[in-house]
């Protein structure tokens, strides 16, 4: 019988999601950019932005640490009873 061959192919899929990420980082630095260089106090207005950047990073922490909470906790039944322990990976 002959068999057959397969090729697959060492590469990986390139990540297209780290590259629109990279892209989106710099479109709001060069947007972050040109609303300071365009006010009337820069300075304010940096600020504002920084507030709203440093929000914006704290809120997607939060979530982070929620979604990794969540994928450790284990329910378990043991004797009849029912509980939920954390686990470590």
């Amino acid at each position: 019988m002959a068999k057959k061959t397969v090729k697959t192919s060492k590469k990986l899929p390139q990540d297209n999601t780290a590259k629109a990420f990279t892209a989106a980082l710099e479109n709001m630095e060069k947007f972050a950019r040109e609303h300071i260089e365009n006010s009337r106090n820069p300075l304010t207005a940096g600020k504002k932005l920084l507030a709203e950047i440093q929000a914006t990073v704290g809120r997607i922490e939060n979530e982070i640490g929620a979604d990794s909470i969540a994928m450790t906790e284990a329910g378990y039944s043991s004797d009849g009873v029912v509980g939920v322990g954390v686990g470590v990976f």
